[in-house]
């Protein structure tokens, strides 16, 4: 079946003025001509990185990314500053989580003019030594124009190293640290289908009898068909109605394995637009902030922007058979969280609120409006567990012993950001001592540590059972904002207020305080 999608007839879109380079249109053509017909992800692949390496949007060294109408698109760390602040603060917190170990790796994956990898490093240099003095910073990037940008852009910081890959084909392994990503699966190339019958048809691209491009159904590439039994576990494709038009984005379902395969310990942060069932979304174009149809693509290749939704359940889901297990809290059930909230959560507000530059602020807030509400935040972590394989020592014969929780005296447990699964599983894992409470408390000075406050206030309590089970009260009701802790320790909570009102300082040993926070249990 052919769909003529770029007639003889005239430019219906003069006003755009853009401009074709007959070279990279005529290798484009002739390589089509030369298949036949390539699936469309094929033909996204060529439209933004050329034809052999050569040409191709990002390619072109044109694409403009900033703060000006002239610019191609916009993205959060070029909107402001404090996007890269922010989430500087959630790598602290990650190194913290993970003990602070002495190399900590940051991969950073198309990064664009390098804007985001500024703003963190200037941040940790200035405010959080200990993790920049630890930090291996990595940028891996296929396009060769935005490497020779971020290297002008981060000529401060030396130690910063470039990967020239493609982030599905990862080059790296026994990373321990983050994977970081701003906008990046989105300009993955995708495969479009048509349900058909309760089966799938894949749309290739071929040349119509006036030379253009046009479109037709044939059975699915190898690429698609090698995903359709993991893709029909989250997405029944049998369930569909007839004629669906689906897009399937492989290559990001490929990148969250290799994610997987690639951290030895640590998170993924994945920062995109998109949401739940965005599958059913079409691919569109981009140029100059306005979204066009798929008819620019094919009229000017290799002159505009093609991206699409991404779909955070998909990766969520793909990543947790590599051990990618999502961060889920009682706002993000799935470890998805809408991206302002993400950055509220983080303290993005109150930085704002102390910001005197009005500029700075007000283009901060950006990040918290509805330019953003269709952006997304998925956090998921690989625990050293799930990298080592299992732990013999729990194969033995017979039932498992199970020792009664050692009382530790004057140890307190912190906890960041009301993170309630993941304290229950270290709670029923005997982690924590039964008969201790466990306070949602509001701490304005928490130390950096987490092993020392002095002021605050208790919100409400529970305690942990012989079980290792938290017994919560039944009208629990707790707004998790930037300075709210769990706090676990033998004293109920009118004795720790009554510390608090005395300016006593509550610590624990350093060597024996648990640390956590919003991405799950600390190593002791």
């Amino acid at each position: 079946m052919h769909s003529s999608i770029a007639k003889n007839e005239a430019n219906p879109y003069p006003a755009l003025g853009l401009r074709l380079d007959p070279r990279f249109v005529s290798a484009l053509v002739e390589y089509v001509r030369a298949r036949g017909s390539i699936p469309f992800a094929e033909f996204m692949e060529c439209s933004l990185y050329g034809v052999h390496g050569e040409g191709g949007y990002y390619n072109s060294g044109i694409v403009s990314i900033g703060n000006t109408r002239n610019d191609d698109f916009l993205t959060a760390p070029e909107r402001s500053r404090y996007f890269g602040r922010t989430l500087a603060k959630v790598l602290v917190d990650m190194h913290v989580a993970m003990g602070r170990p002495g190399h900590f790796d940051v991969v950073e994956m198309g990064a664009g003019n390098g804007t985001l990898a500024r703003d963190i490093l200037q941040t940790l240099q200035d405010e959080h030594n200990v993790l920049h003095g630890a930090l291996r910073y990595t940028i891996l990037e296929r396009s060769r124009a935005l490497i020779l940008r971020q290297r002008n852009a981060l000529a401060r910081w030396p130690r910063v190293r470039w990967v020239h890959a493609n982030a599905d084909r990862l080059p790296l392994r026994k990373i321990r640290g983050v994977f970081l990503s701003n906008e990046l699966p989105d300009a993955f190339p995708v495969h479009r289908a048509v349900v058909r019958h309760g089966e799938l048809k894949e749309v290739y691209v071929t040349l119509n009898s006036h030379g253009n491009f046009s479109e037709e159904e044939r059975s699915p590439s190898v690429a698609l068909a090698a995903v359709l039994m993991d893709l029909n576990k989250v997405f029944p494709i049998a369930a569909q109605p007839e004629g669906e038009q689906l897009t399937v984005n492989v290559r990001a379902m490929h990148w969250m394995r290799e994610l997987g395969m690639a951290l030895d310990e640590g998170y993924v942060l994945t920062f995109d637009y998109g949401g739940p069932g965005v599958i059913r979304k079409a691919p569109y174009t981009v140029f100059d902030w306005e979204q066009y149809p798929l008819d620019i693509a094919y009229r000017y290749p290799g002159t505009v922007d093609m991206t699409s939704h991404v779909d955070p359940i998909i990766l969520a889901k793909i990543g947790a058979g590599e051990g990618l297990v999502p961060i889920a809290t009682a706002k993000a059930p799935q470890g998805v969280y809408t991206q302002p909230a993400f950055l509220k959560a983080y303290g993005l507000r109150e930085s704002l609120r102390r910001e005197k530059d009005s500029i700075l602020r007000n283009s901060g807030l950006r990040l918290l409006g509805k330019d953003y509400s269709n952006f997304f935040a998925l956090v998921q972590r690989k625990s050293r567990q799930h990298s080592r394989g299992p732990d013999k020592s729990t194969s033995r014969k017979g039932p498992p012993s199970r020792a009664a929780p050692v009382r530790l005296e004057g140890c307190t447990h912190v906890y960041r950001l009301g993170d309630i699964p993941a304290l229950n599983g270290v709670s029923r894992r005997g982690g924590l001592p039964a008969g201790y409470y466990v306070h949602f408390m509001q701490l304005p000075n928490m130390d950096v540590s987490f092993s020392s406050f002095c002021r605050g206030k208790v919100i409400c309590s529970g305690r942990i059972g012989m079980d290792g089970r938290i017994c919560w009260p039944d009208t629990l009701r707790v707004r998790a904002t930037h300075d709210t802790y769990i706090v676990v320790t033998c004293l109920p909570a009118s004795e720790v207020d009554d510390l608090l009102v005395q300016g006593e300082r509550l610590a624990g040993s350093a060597s024996r305080c648990a640390h956590g926070c919003l991405f799950g249990e600390a190593e002791p």
